[in-house]
């Protein structure tokens, strides 16, 4: 998936493990983000990139990773956890003076099965 936000930030997710077109409660899966940022940017700016999370929770996550510069890299492993829409998501933002960045990734979460009563 791919989200040019302004000529200058990209970002890209790929979910590494797990993937599947529908979740269930309790399913986990491993998902990286690659961001395209301002070559200026350091390790201390990319600490300040806001990740929300709904319906699904965040167990593990890398640090930041620069692959090149500005060209940043975090991973992180997910539990679905569900909510009433049925729909988990990942959003990561970022918001400067120079640029913005917003990447969103949903989820669909089949709400009659719950792997945990098996």
């Amino acid at each position: 998936m791919l989200c040019s936000v302004s000529s200058q930030s990209q970002a890209i997710s790929k979910v590494l493990s797990g993937e599947k077109t529908e979740y269930v409660i309790n399913d986990e899966f491993t998902i990286q983000f690659n961001l395209k940022v301002d070559p200026k940017t350091c390790k201390d700016g990319m600490e300040k990139t806001a990740i929300f999370s709904s319906g699904l929770k965040i167990i593990n996550q890398s640090e930041w990773i620069e692959l090149q510069k500005g060209l940043w890299q975090i991973t992180m492993k997910c539990l679905v956890t569900g909510n009433r829409k049925n729909l988990g998501q990942l959003t990561v933002m970022r918001k400067t003076d120079k640029q913005d960045l917003f990447e969103q990734v949903k989820f669909n979460i089949r709400k009659d099965v719950d792997v945990s009563k098996q």
